[in-house]
């Protein structure tokens, strides 16, 4: 008490957020875990990055979740506490992952939204309540695997969405591989305070491999979440490779607890079709 006037201690927000986990994983076969915000932070972002181009990987999903830590549980309202993602390897070759969660003590709450894909693709969007931003977002499927992940602004296009928007929706595509129907789910990580923008970084795919790349934000603020979306909507021979925050230094060795995420690296695979992708990252 001072003067008579009770001295309130400073919240933080998601322009105060950081890499609060990373884990590390390195695997002939698959790559999968969950990292873990320090109490009293959430995740308002998050994701899986590889030391090196990825060769041979499938990206199986990246998603937040609640403090169970189980995506299917975590629902609209929930509390986003850990960040959970998977890879597979096929052929198997020894790669390292990082999976990342990006934590600040912030307003964010999840929303989900949940469909059934009957035959192979679908895509499907997660939206903010009105005058919300999501500044991180996901997608998980069992079975199956991304196409497509990221945020949009309120239209909820890929063509539409570019630097400068106010993030809305995140939207994904998945494909289901179980050769019957497949339930999947789309997350949100909403903030009513955030002022957070999206950052877009345009790259071609020519038809072949792999083609990545890492959007930086401006001076000043920090990549809170981000994702990967292309042109070619729900095309089967495209498939999103891993995607996730990394520090100044664009690299997972040097990417650690405790650091000030600036970067948001993304990339597409395919054979046969060429595409327009944007690597997205969502800026404070």
């Amino acid at each position: 008490m001072l003067g008579g006037l009770i001295a309130v201690p400073a919240v933080a927000d998601t322009k105060d957020a950081k890499i609060g986990d990373a884990i590390s994983v390195t695997n002939s076969t698959a790559a999968e875990a969950t990292a873990i915000c320090p109490a009293g932070e959430r995740a308002v972002g998050g994701g899986i990055v590889p030391g090196d181009s990825p060769e041979g990987v499938t990206f199986r999903y990246s998603a937040p979740t609640d403090a169970t830590g189980d995506a299917f549980a975590s629902d609209t309202g929930d509390v986003p506490k850990r960040w959970t993602a998977r890879v597979t390897i096929n052929p198997a070759s020894s790669q390292t992952f990082k999976i990342f969660a990006v934590c600040a003590n912030s307003d964010v709450e999840l929303v989900t939204r949940d469909f059934v894909i009957e035959t192979s693709i679908e895509t499907k969007a997660a939206r903010c309540p009105s005058g919300a931003r999501a500044v991180g977002g996901g997608a998980f499927i069992e079975g199956g695997y991304l196409i497509a992940s990221g945020p949009t602004d309120g239209n909820g296009t890929y063509a539409e969405t570019t630097t400068g928007d106010a993030p809305r929706r995140w939207l994904a595509t998945l494909r289901n591989q179980l050769g019957q129907p497949n339930e999947a789910r789309v997350f949100a990580v909403c903030s009513k305070s955030s002022q957070a923008e999206v950052k877009a970084k345009v790259a071609n795919h020519p038809g072949s491999g792999v083609t990545d790349a890492s959007v930086r934000c401006p001076d000043g603020k920090r990549a809170l979440g981000g994702g990967m979306l292309h042109d070619q909507g729900d095309n089967i021979f495209l498939a999103a490779q891993p995607m996730g925050p990394l520090d100044a230094s664009n690299e997972i060795t040097g990417t650690v607890p405790g650091d000030t995420p600036k970067i948001f690296y993304g990339g597409l695979k395919g054979a046969g079709v060429s595409a327009e992708l944007k690597v997205l990252a969502v800026c404070e």
